[in-house]
């Protein structure tokens, strides 16, 4: 079911370097109800994750420009915020990358997403 509004009032940190790709996945976050904080890198996401800005679910691409990697991010994530869980999103499907779960292949559709949030969110 596509049903909007099951994510209402949680808030995600999308975190990917490539801005039209950014642009449209905070926008299907969005839509199905989320507050979306985004960041370009991430040392940039660190920031965020190291403020007491509330946040729920971590989005991170697996390959962000600037030095640190998306496992990196949710490494630190994790350490962080021990209950914020974890979605990696990647435009590669790469063996090396393939161990860190759950990970969404890109281009995906809204239903995808929003399936692949309700696995994470237990609902």
């Amino acid at each position: 079911g596509d049903r909007v509004g099951d994510f209402t009032g949680l808030k995600v940190l999308l975190v990917d370097d490539d801005p039209p790709v950014r642009a449209t996945t905070g926008a299907i976050l969005r839509s199905i109800g989320l507050e979306v904080s985004e960041a370009a890198t991430g040392k940039e996401a660190l920031r965020i994750l190291e403020s007491d800005r509330p946040l729920d679910i971590l989005v991170t691409d697996m390959v962000l420009a600037g030095g640190m990697l998306g496992p990196e991010v949710a490494e630190h994530a994790h350490t962080l915020r021990p209950t914020l869980k974890i979605l990696f999103i990647s435009g590669f499907a790469s063996d090396s990358l393939s161990e860190h779960r759950p990970l969404l292949s890109k281009p995906f559709r809204r239903a995808e997403l929003a399936a692949e949030l309700s696995k994470l969110m237990g609902k």
